[in-house]
């Protein structure tokens, strides 16, 4: 038997934490640019219509 194991877990939830927060600030800043892009939207379809 080993006396010291080694924890091979640690590494994959380190870029699995690090992937998590990555894809909360995609959202994040996804979110907060929406309200931009629907005014621009709706400019775009308004001088579309016109």
């Amino acid at each position: 038997m080993y006396r010291y194991r080694r924890r091979r877990y640690k590494r994959g939830r380190k870029r699995r934490v690090l992937a998590f927060l990555l894809l909360v600030f995609a959202f994040v800043f996804a979110e907060l640019r929406l309200p931009a892009m629907k005014t621009e939207l709706r400019t775009a379809a308004l001088t579309a219509h016109a």
